[in-house]
């Protein structure tokens, strides 16, 4: 919520000072708010970009992971549900993609229950789903836990595991199915990675998920 709100108040400020006149109060106020948009700079700076990462930070980190292996699972169901508009069933597509360290990770072990291929990996979800018969696939992910806390695993690189369990039901025009329930554990990382904020490149801290097991 902090990091929403210093980013709200840096680009409310820059308009501010973008639309004002350069009368001599203008000027005055314009140089205090600059002031203020660069001290807001400064606390992102601060809070986000520290080399390494305090307890409370982990903490909160390790809560964002367990959020994200949630909201994979809801953009998984809506990027195969072919009842719904490409346009966002793509855009759930990218969501997935921008959600892992790579689009090399492994996901043969998540779903399992609906197809017999070893090598699945993120890049290949897409054709998966295309390919079924399904007329859509609902994956509930439940029981989210740490299993292991974020520890230190090189240069600006923190990892963790979590354990979640997660129901399969698959839909057609007469029917739908529950394959089960799977219990399943997943990779995630914290890692450092350059964010642009309007002119500025920073370097911030996000929460990746890694393989799923």
């Amino acid at each position: 919520m902090r990091k929403s709100y210093y980013i709200l108040m840096a680009i409310l400020t820059w308009f501010i000072l973008s639309s004002r006149s350069c009368g001599p109060e203008e000027e005055k106020k314009a140089g205090r708010e600059k002031a203020d948009l660069e001290q807001s700079r400064e606390r992102i700076r601060t809070e986000f970009g520290a080399d390494i990462l305090s307890e409370q930070s982990l903490r909160a980190f390790e809560i964002n992971a367990k959020q994200k292996i949630v909201d994979y699972g809801d953009y998984l169901g809506i990027a195969f549900n072919k009842n719904l508009d490409t346009a966002l069933r793509a855009e759930a597509e990218r969501m997935i993609s921008n959600m892992f360290t790579s689009e090399d990770i492994a996901l043969n072990r998540h779903l399992g229950l609906i197809t017999n291929n070893k090598i699945l990996k993120n890049k290949g979800v897409t054709g998966l789903h295309n390919a079924s018969g399904f007329q859509s696939i609902s994956f509930q992910i439940e029981d989210v836990c740490i299993a292991a806390l974020l520890r230190p695993a090189g240069e600006s690189c923190y990892t963790g595991k979590l354990n979640f369990s997660c129901t399969t039901s698959t839909s057609t025009k007469q029917d739908t199915v529950n394959l089960g329930k799977e219990k399943l554990s997943a990779l995630f990382y914290a890692r450092k990675l350059p964010k642009a904020f309007g002119n500025d490149t920073l370097l911030m801290w996000s929460v990746f998920l890694g393989e799923i097991r």
